[in-house]
């Protein structure tokens, strides 16, 4: 029998968790705009540029976004047209780490209004799966989901 060892997970605290909270609180506010259209240049540089890597937000497709373009393209198509403003806030920051891997996991609350007037506001949580690169840590794989409320009965 073999004796696999690993490097521990470790839980983050104090200043190597204010980076993570840091870099999740820039992150949603690049997404976040007045003009109905987010920065992608912001956006874009939280994002590794491998073009395979799978990104499953709110939205369609359901099979995810695979790579950085293709988020973006699917997000001006299906999202962002009929935005005249979005503000997306994150709380209950926590992290951890593995070597060069780490992963935030988060609740948020958007606020969307059109451009016809209507505001939806919906509120979730996120998990982003974060790869160090060169000293910059990278989104390699994130998943956002909506909370099922059952009905009221």
């Amino acid at each position: 029998m073999t004796s696999t060892s690993y490097e521990p997970i470790t839980m983050l605290a104090g200043n190597d968790l204010a980076v993570f909270k840091q870099l999740v609180q820039d992150y949603c506010a690049s997404w976040s705009t007045r003009t109905g259209e987010p920065d992608f240049e912001q956006a874009g540089r939280f994002y590794a540029p491998d073009p395979d890597i799978i990104y499953y937000d709110n939205g369609l497709p359901r099979d995810g976004h695979q790579g950085w373009e293709n988020l973006k393209v699917g997000l001006l198509t299906n999202v962002y047209p009929n935005l005249a403003s979005l503000e997306w806030i994150p709380w209950d920051i926590w992290a951890q780490r593995r070597g060069n891997l780490a992963w935030t996991g988060f609740n948020w609350r958007i606020t969307a209004r059109a451009k016809d007037g209507t505001v939806d506001e919906r509120e979730g949580r996120m998990t982003i799966l974060w790869e160090q690169r060169d000293g910059a840590w990278l989104i390699v794989h994130e998943h956002s989901s909506v909370p099922y409320e059952p009905p009221l009965q």
